[in-house]
């Protein structure tokens, strides 16, 4: 009893020692590894054993918090990283089912408010200027990643930033609570029926709703209409998910 006592004590000047380190591991991501294997909080509850990770990530000069997608079979000792969208190996190695349930724990992220450690990046190429939302929040975070693993190749034309548009409006709505929560209700739609076909020959996400990604030519509208499919998931034929400002 005394033994544990002195172990007690011992871990608990430690702590306060070493406080100000702690916090920067906290930070940095690392210590993140150490809460559960892979469980982690979506905005409907817990995700036990997800293939999604929302770990803190401090990219460029923004605090806050990062999804990242989990090798489909976590190596022991794998510390994510956060502060990329180049996701795309990782993604390839799940089983098509997978990929498809990997999808709805994305789409859990629906009402996490809470800032993404990254500030707004051009993902693709656009012959727009750059938009006037500097930051985004985690869910706009979730709905962006899941687009760039969806179309793979294709996201530099269908999504160059992860800001929304409304194109009724003209306005970048990532801060429109309403908005946000129809693009999601959209995505939710569209997964429910891919699902159906198992993602074979799918189109693209949001393709007849009102809202848009930012930044997509007027020569690339093609991606948007009927007849374009994407024929499988987990192919593509170029890198994504890189920061090209």
């Amino acid at each position: 009893m005394l033994m544990w006592m002195g172990k007690g004590m011992l871990i608990f000047v430690m702590i306060i020692k070493y406080r100000s380190m702690i916090r920067i591991l906290i930070h940095c991501g690392v210590l993140a590894l150490f809460f559960g294997r892979t469980t982690v909080m979506g905005q409907r509850g817990p995700l036990v054993d997800s293939f999604i990770r929302k770990v803190p990530a401090a990219c460029n000069t923004v605090l806050g918090s990062k999804l990242v997608v989990m090798p489909y079979h976590v190596p022991k000792w794998y510390v994510p990283w956060a502060c990329s969208y180049e996701q795309w190996q990782l993604f390839s190695g799940y089983p098509n089912r997978k990929m498809i349930t990997l999808f709805g724990q994305l789409l859990a992220f629906e009402g996490d408010t809470s800032l993404c450690g990254k500030e707004v990046c051009r993902y693709g190429y656009t012959d727009s200027k750059k938009p006037f939302t500097k930051t985004y929040t985690v869910q706009i975070d979730a709905l962006y990643q899941l687009a760039i693993l969806a179309v793979g190749g294709y996201a530099g034309y269908y999504c160059p930033y992860p800001v929304l548009v409304d194109t009724v409006t003209g306005k970048e709505v990532n801060d429109d609570p309403v908005a946000v929560r129809e693009v999601f209700a959209v995505y939710r739609k569209w997964l429910l029926d891919n699902t159906k076909k198992k993602f074979k020959n799918f189109g693209v996400p949001l393709r007849t709703s009102r809202y848009r990604w930012y930044g997509i030519r007027e020569s690339k509208m093609w991606l948007l209409s009927d007849t374009f499919r994407i024929g499988q998931l987990g192919g593509s034929f170029t890198k994504v998910g890189v920061c090209l400002d």
